[in-house]
């Protein structure tokens, strides 16, 4: 019984050490979904087909962008970290 609460503990541990990066997936899944939530809104206040699809593809590309530099930022901070999260995966087994 007590290795299976020393088990629950550790991944409520692991869950609470990779906070950060569950935010950041959905802060990028949210922006990419950004055109699809803004075709839904003009679509409802009653907009001509066009000027959704032009207003959606402008906002998704805006998006993208940032999406872009926000996974290049998280890639090149993984990459200076990749021995302290190895070393903290350790532990945690």
């Amino acid at each position: 019984m007590s290795s299976i609460l020393s088990k629950i503990k550790n991944y409520f541990r692991y869950l609470l050490s990779s906070l950060r990066e569950i935010i950041k997936g959905g802060i990028l899944f949210l922006l990419a979904i950004s055109g699809v939530f803004s075709a839904v809104i003009f679509r409802s206040l009653d907009f001509n087909g066009v000027i959704i699809s032009i207003i959606s593809i402008c906002v998704e590309f805006f998006a993208m962008v940032i999406c872009y530099f926000t996974f290049r930022a998280y890639l090149q901070q993984r990459d200076s970290n990749g021995a302290e999260i190895q070393k903290k995966q350790k532990e945690l087994k």
